[in-house]
């Protein structure tokens, strides 16, 4: 784990899956963001400390922690920009999702969200690269290889015992190409706006 500031950050990977629906026309994206396994520095976060409020009130999901330069225009993950240098100074988060909901489950913190999409002929950067991270996804997915995307939780640490983790607060989540730790998953699919009829799991089935 790497406290940057008041954030903290852990990151997990993600096996991606792709499920197709009839008329799919919604990007979503779930899984573990947070297990109790002992993480590279030595450190293991109880998920029964863990306050996601923030996360679902409030929070987002960015593109791998980066954020535009408000005074260049520069994407980066840096406290001083690299183009401009300008240091601390007004930055947007590259905002690809939101979440939408978030659990504790068995072998932790468990979050779905949904990324953006956008129209093809936009020029946001926001839309664009969740687009860019959605194929990057289905790329390693189809690849067959042990490579993958990863959850990266943003928060803070709140109370520590020893090598513990006790209370920690998450408020953003970032998709990574950068996994670190091996126990966590995630599913990537297509989901559609529709009655719900199609599902299996439907009485009307």
């Amino acid at each position: 784990m790497e406290e940057a500031g008041n954030q903290v950050l852990f990151e997990l990977p993600i096996e991606m899956e792709l499920r197709k629906s009839v008329g799919g026309d919604r990007r979503i994206v779930r899984g573990y963001a947070s297990t109790e396994s002992m993480d590279q520095d030595g450190e293991v976060i109880l998920q029964s400390g863990i306050d996601f409020g923030p996360l679902l009130k409030s929070g987002y999901l960015n593109y791998d922690h980066n954020a535009k330069c408000m005074a260049c225009g520069h994407i980066h993950a840096l406290a001083k920009c690299p183009s401009c240098g300008t240091v601390k100074g007004a930055k947007m988060p590259i905002i690809i999702g939101y979440p939408t909901r978030a659990e504790i489950r068995d072998k932790g913190l468990w979050v779905e969200g949904e990324l953006l999409k956008s129209s093809g002929e936009t020029t946001s950067e926001q839309t664009r690269l969740a687009d860019e991270m959605w194929e990057l996804g289905l790329a390693f997915q189809k690849s067959g290889g042990k490579r993958a995307l990863a959850y990266s939780v943003e928060g803070g640490i709140l109370q520590r015992k020893g090598n513990r983790i006790v209370k920690s607060v998450v408020c953003n989540l970032a998709i990574t190409h950068k996994p670190v730790n091996e126990d966590a998953t995630i599913e990537l699919f297509r989901k559609s706006f529709c009655c719900g009829k199609c599902s299996p799991s439907h009485p009307l089935y």
